[in-house]
């Protein structure tokens, strides 16, 4: 049985999220000048920061991806939409958006 959920992360995820930041920006090929320290860095200021909301993917408690809203820009703007390589095409991104759909009703 399938247990998709999204779940609004905090610290304690931050970790999880910022590999998962990690591997979006490979996949992106986003050849900047950040290190590793400066990208978690950065996951930090989202985890803290009241403009953005942080959300994990999760199907049966195990992560797939998430999603980084910025709360500040009119729409709302989706900033990060993650799903891990070896879980997609199984519908989690189109759950997600569905899911921020029904959260912000704008």
């Amino acid at each position: 049985m399938q247990n998709k959920k999204l779940i609004p992360a905090n610290s304690s995820n931050h970790l999880e999220l910022t590999k998962m930041y990690l591997a979006l920006r490979a996949d992106e090929i986003i050849d900047d000048v950040f290190t590793d320290e400066q990208i978690s860095d950065k996951m930090t200021k989202f985890l803290s920061d009241d403009k953005f909301n942080a959300f994990i993917i999760s199907e049966n408690d195990n992560i797939v991806g998430y999603t980084l809203i910025e709360l500040n820009r009119e729409p709302l703007y989706l900033k990060h939409l993650y799903i891990k390589s070896e879980c997609r095409r199984n519908g989690y991104g189109r759950f997600a958006i569905n899911e921020l759909l029904q959260i912000y009703d704008r």
